[in-house]
């Protein structure tokens, strides 16, 4: 071998009995105190200046609606939930939109399901909507859909 894998070999032996003289310590709660206090503390998680709201019912109807239609057509037999579920990973200038459908079929099983064009679409028209009525920026909305006796009922989470 190598004298620069050598040198690897010896930083991972070291580490590892670290790691295993950590851990042994926990587990035993020897000196448990002293080790840990070997990590520091997590940085405090500065709060937003404001907090994301529910977009209004305006913006959150036609992706109900087109969540309703890919579901329906994609489970025949019935739907006991449908969970939409929207990640916007903003970074500076540009933002990435995940969307993901899922929805447990008449038997309970879960189904992940494939989101339509016309639902990615109302997903974004909401979005970019709420954000130029002035809306804090969403990082994550959970759209959950559970069929009624009159249609769905229809609730919404942000974060």
């Amino acid at each position: 071998m190598g004298a620069p894998f050598q040198r690897l070999l010896a930083l991972h032996e070291h580490d590892v009995a670290r790691m295993r003289g950590r851990f042994g310590a926990r587990v035993s709660g020897y000196d448990a105190v002293q080790h840990s206090r070997s990590l520091p503390p997590p940085e405090p998680v500065p709060l937003a200046g404001r907090l994301p709201l529910e977009p209004p019912r305006e913006l959150v109807s036609p992706v109900a609606v087109q969540t309703m239609s890919v579901v329906q057509a994609s489970l025949p037999g019935g739907f006991r939930q449908a969970m939409l579920t929207v990640m916007i990973d903003a970074r500076g200038e540009k933002a990435r939109l995940f969307v993901h459908l899922c929805a447990t079929d008449a038997n309970g099983d879960l189904q992940s399901l494939d989101a339509s064009q016309p639902l990615f679409d109302a997903v974004v028209t909401m979005v970019s909507e709420q954000r130029r009525r002035g809306g804090a920026d969403l990082h994550k909305l959970v759209l959950r859909v559970r069929p009624t006796d009159r249609g769905a009922s229809i609730d919404v989470t942000v974060t």
